[in-house]
């Protein structure tokens, strides 16, 4: 028989949220090899084809409300439990102290039912004195849930090896992000030619919101670097923050798409030549944006670090270049290498999406799931690094 799942998490589309937007395409793939159950705080969510989703099954309007989840779920006969993890998520300023309570509830209803955390954050950075404030009881929530799982999905290696010898009762494994941007297979001369690009132009391009763990200073070095030498680039920003990412390259020719529908950022990811996706502490497996320029196969430039995963390490040079962080003229020389250089363009280019299709597309992070749900099930030890 199938395996059922019960996966949880507290949006789902069509209310803007990256984790609800993961929820459903997970949910979704997951339904080829499973029974799957989606239960969520949103009153009207989107249907996902294939699989069951219980609204309204509990609220995060008060800390309290989670446990409605109890009352909800404890008479379901799902194999396992998979709770998506944002140290945000279940209450304001990721405060809840009832939750791991709700999951000992649930797990002593249904003593058979395995439980797994998906987990996307480990905890914000600690850029001031609120968030480390806000890091201990994040911090004590994630523990708290941890040391129930039989099973961690971290979503980078770097958190894998961390939970591994933190939480030793559980089998841990990491699993990428994926996209969620369908893709929708706009030609490249046709995506800009809606936009107006020229066709001479180079085109930069962001994805995404201007979180500060996104280098913007320099991307505007490097867009502002090749502006200075003469080549004919322009910055192409999708995202809801184009007053911000503009202020960081003020004298570079700047179009900002703003918040668009997916299909939509699939068709302006076509348009870009060089994607510029920098982060402290290194590009890794759970960030979507990149991903996404990945997936589209367009050539991008980032940085490696601490939190890079090792297979994108192995993919440096060939799928996409990767600069140290804080070298900033190794990450220029990446840039203008790219944009002076079609033929390797287009090479790195193909080379993405492969990797992407190999590693990260939605039917391969499913049945990632399930073998690590089925080796977890026959006491089986789990990959430590994303494969």
């Amino acid at each position: 028989m199938p395996l059922t799942i019960d996966l949880v998490y507290t949006a789902l589309p069509p209310t803007p949220n990256a984790i609800g937007e993961h929820t459903a395409l997970l949910a979704s793939a997951l339904a080829a090899h499973a029974e799957v159950r989606v239960w969520t705080a949103d009153a009207d969510p989107e249907p996902i084809p294939g699989v069951e989703v219980r609204a309204s099954a509990f609220s995060v309007g008060e800390p309290k409300g989670v446990r409605r989840l109890v009352e909800a779920a404890a008479s379901g006969t799902a194999d396992w439990l998979l709770l998506q993890y944002n140290p945000f998520s279940y209450g304001k300023w990721g405060f809840n102290p009832y939750l791991p309570g709700v999951i000992r509830d649930l797990r002593r209803a249904r003593p058979s039912m395995r439980f797994g955390l998906i987990v996307h954050e480990v905890a914000p950075p600690w850029l001031n004195w609120r968030l480390m404030l806000m890091s201990s009881w994040q911090f004590a929530l994630l523990a708290g849930l941890a040391r129930q799982a039989d099973a961690l999905f971290p979503a980078i290696d770097y958190w894998a090896e961390g939970f591994r010898r933190r939480f030793p009762r559980a089998r841990v494994a990491p699993v990428p992000v994926g996209s969620n941007i369908p893709y929708v297979g706009q030609a490249y001369a046709g995506a800009r030619a809606r936009l107006a690009i020229r066709d001479e132009a180079c085109v930069l391009g962001i994805f995404g919101t201007a979180h500060p763990t996104r280098l913007l200073p320099l991307i505007g070095e490097a867009a502002a670097a090749e502006r200075r030498a003469g080549a004919p680039v322009q910055v192409l920003y999708v995202g809801p923050d184009g007053a911000a990412v503009r202020a960081a390259m003020p004298d570079v020719p700047f179009l900002d798409a703003g918040r668009l529908p997916g299909p939509e950022v699939s068709r302006h990811l076509a348009a870009m030549d060089v994607y510029l996706s920098p982060f402290r502490n290194g590009v890794s497996a759970r960030r979507g944006s990149f991903l996404a320029a990945v997936q589209h196969g367009v050539a991008s430039v980032s940085t490696h670090g601490r939190h890079t995963d090792a297979f994108l390490h192995a993919a440096n040079g060939a799928a996409f270049l990767l600069a140290p962080e804080g070298d900033a003229a190794a990450f220029v020389a990446a840039v203008r290498t790219l944009v002076h250089d079609p033929k390797r363009r287009a090479r790195i280019a193909k080379a993405a999406r492969t990797l992407y299709l190999n590693h990260c597309d939605w039917p391969v992070l499913a049945e990632t799931f399930m073998n690590h749900l089925r080796a977890v099930d026959a006491g089986e030890d789990l990959p430590i690094k994303n494969p």
